[in-house]
């Protein structure tokens, strides 16, 4: 909330700004998208009122509102196709700019704190989200080198589209096969120039299959826990960095070569499309002899909770994983809860008493699953408006494709990026990550839009225009909608700013810590900063109100296994150890799985 809650503020006070200076009219797809991320919010902020984790739906709440504020924005200030392409070029800039930084980093300096254990993570800090962020920038590179009028910026598209998809391979994340899949499968079948966009697939995808020794072998041959060699991260830059010269040099080439062809072009292109066609045909039979098998095994794997494989080769297409685990808990939720759900940030109400793993997560990798566990039919309802609306949109721009190559360049760019999230937090967690979920909004924005300009209402002479028109009632009714926000988010911001407080005094100053806690509480209740004033009570030797504290807690979250743990801990440092036991076989019954919690309750330590 420290770096967002300002962006928040910055959004709303655009948005505002926006819609009294500048009125638009968005088309009914963009309200659709709009009015489904207000819905989310406000039943998120609602549901705390329900939710095991107050704190955590606040914080659930503030996000979709910097979405929903950021989201008018972008659909407010494109006007036209102009705007959306500077948008689109801004973003792609970006993100191959962070790939070439990326890049750099592994040539030049110590690049081992970029992987966590063996797979490429920093310095965004989550591998999948990394990945995800590189990814977004694919298709516009894609679109950017089929729309390029000159051979040699052509290939620089293709050069850095290529070195994006070197640089994900390097993450090791299986989540962005089904979004590659999907969106080349989408956008090769519904948008013109498929021809030549085909063949930048095959050059990029080429490039990256002949680098790929090296470049998995940073995961594969790295003992499991630990950092890759500087030396082996030094090789896989240098094959990614060739694979895109490769890729760039080959794709100026081409396109040499097919104005020399003139029109037989496209009789070589078509035949040299189906002869690679049918080579990768045969080498999938050969790689995957049993396809039938390898599916229902792969099928086992994930419904049985198998670890992935430990080879590269194997994992990116490997069914292993706890995702199957997550998803089972977030529908039992679903079920339990319907109208509802449990509340938002909440899903861990129940994972961790019903868990098969020993994994601590709190979300179920599935932005749907999510809507629908924490926030019932009524978050199902928000996520399907927002993903309808803009596929809507997506499908607008695809007809319009055929009659304008502009409309095919932003179909494939913006369409590509926006089903590449979507994918891919179907399956992971993207959508907790505003910047990575921006650049999709963006996208979005651009599928829904252009909003065309509100034309002025003539006033025959003689007449005095009306003093509260409709308009001003629109204008009206969204500024107190925005004012609303802006004093949640402001509450949400400050009583965490106290919580940091009380936390950065507990250690020095516990009375300092004990009077920003009780501030931030009245605005805010919150677990966490319950556990902050049990600890300074605790500091101070008040035994009774630490534990009365504590206590209060676990009345409000009665499957939170935090508390007892917490209260078991203070037992401990009490001396009362039948106490303890008893605390501790409490978070041990709500939290099964978990090895320590259940070494501490069958022994407390000595005070």
């Amino acid at each position: 909330m420290t770096v967002w809650g300002p962006i928040g503020f910055g959004m709303l006070a655009l948005l505002l700004a926006l819609a009294l200076s500048r009125p638009v009219i968005p088309r009914p797809a963009a309200l659709v998208a709009i009015g489904s991320l207000a819905l989310l919010w406000a039943w998120s902020l609602i549901s705390t009122g329900w939710a095991q984790s107050p704190d955590r739906g606040a914080a659930d709440a503030g996000r979709w509102l910097l979405y929903a504020a950021a989201f008018g924005v972008f659909v407010l200030l494109l006007r036209d196709d102009r705007l959306s392409k500077l948008l689109l070029a801004v973003f792609t800039a970006l993100i191959a700019a962070f790939g070439v930084y990326l890049l750099v980093r592994m040539f030049t300096g110590d690049a081992r704190t970029l992987f966590l254990a063996n797979r490429l993570h920093g310095p965004l800090g989550y591998v999948n989200g990394e990945a995800g962020y590189l990814l977004l920038g694919f298709w516009p590179l894609v679109a950017a080198a089929e729309r390029a009028r000159r051979a040699r910026w052509a290939a620089v598209a293709v050069a850095a589209a290529t070195l994006l998809l070197g640089l994900v391979v390097l993450s090791e994340t299986r989540a962005v096969i089904p979004a590659l899949v999907v969106g080349v499968v989408v956008l090769l079948a519904a948008v013109p120039g498929r021809g030549r966009r085909a063949w930048i697939l095959v050059v990029a995808g080429a490039a990256v299959i002949a680098a790929s020794g090296p470049l998995t072998d940073v995961y594969r041959q790295t003992a499991t826990g630990h950092a890759p060699s500087t030396d082996r991260i030094r090789t896989a830059a240098e094959w990614a960095a060739l694979a895109a010269v490769f890729a760039g040099a080959a794709w100026w080439a081409a396109v040499g070569l097919r104005r020399t062809l003139g029109r037989s072009g496209s009789a070589v292109s078509s035949a040299g499309l189906a002869a690679v066609a049918c080579a990768g045909a045969v080498l999938i039979a050969v790689a995957v002899p049993h396809p039938l098998h390898r599916i229902s095994t792969e099928a086992r794997a994930f419904t049985e909770l198998r670890p992935p494989s430990a080879t590269s080769s194997a994992r990116f297409f490997s069914g292993g994983g706890n995702r199957f685990d997550y998803w089972r808990i977030a529908w039992h939720e679903f079920r339990s809860h319907p109208w509802k759900g449990v509340g938002a940030g909440s899903y861990d109400t129940d994972y961790f008493r019903m868990r098969r793993t020993t994994e601590d997560v709190t979300q179920p990798h599935s932005i749907e699953l999510q809507g629908l566990a924490e926030l019932g039919v009524v978050g199902g309802i928000g996520v399907l408006g927002l993903a309808g609306a803009v596929l809507f949109g997506l499908g607008r721009r695809f007809r319009r494709s055929r009659r304008s190559s502009a409309e095919a360049g932003l179909a494939v760019a913006a369409g590509g990026i926006f089903l590449t999230w979507l994918v891919h937090t179907s399956v992971d967690w993207l959508h907790l990550l505003p910047g990575v979920t921006g650049v999709a909004l963006g996208a979005a924005a651009i599928l829904v839009g252009p909003s065309a300009q509100a034309a002025p209402v003539p006033v025959p002479q003689g007449r005095r225009r009306r003093p509260l028109g409709r308009r001003t009632v629109v204008v009206a009714a969204n500024s107190a909608l925005i004012a609303v926000g802006a004093v949640f988010l402001a509450r949400t911001v400050v009583a965490d700013r106290y919580a940091t407080d009380a936390r950065a005094d507990l250690p020095g100053n516990p009375v300092a810590a004990l009077s920003d806690a009780s501030r931030s509480l009245r605005l805010q209740e919150s677990a966490t900063t319950r556990y902050t004033q049990a600890a300074a009570y605790a500091r101070l030797n008040d035994y009774a109100r630490a534990r009365g504290t504590l206590l209060g807690v676990a009345r409000r979250q009665p499957s939170n296994f935090v508390v007892w743990g917490l209260l078991g801990d203070l037992a401990v440092r009490r001396g009362d150890l039948p106490e303890a036991r008893r605390d501790y076989g409490r978070a041990h019954a709500l939290n099964p799985r978990d090895p320590q919690i259940a070494a501490l309750a069958r022994k407390p330590p000595a005070p």
